[in-house]
């Protein structure tokens, strides 16, 4: 008689970011609410991807983002989180 064996692999990631900057709710349109926004650098850091990959993301809004009156592009983290699942 053969036995059959099946094995589950779980991966678990954690990132974490540094700088020294707080970080700040803001509201996602998309959304509907306040949400933790990321600068570019952060989102790369937390998909696992470059930051010219996340600008791809922000030109093709795959992402949700806004950017602030000076001028700062800033990214929704939940809509970070939901493209680094679909990949």
């Amino acid at each position: 008689m053969r036995r059959r064996v099946e094995i589950t692999v779980e991966r678990h990631r954690r990132v974490v970011l540094r700088g020294g900057r707080e970080r700040s709710l803001g509201w996602c349109r998309r959304c509907a609410e306040a949400v933790l926004m990321l600068r570019p650098e952060e989102a790369a850091a937390t998909a696992g991807v470059s930051v010219r990959e996340v600008n791809r993301w922000v030109e093709a809004e795959t992402v949700h983002f806004d950017e602030t009156p000076e001028g700062r592009l800033l990214i929704c983290a939940n809509s970070v989180a939901q493209v680094r699942t679909q990949n």
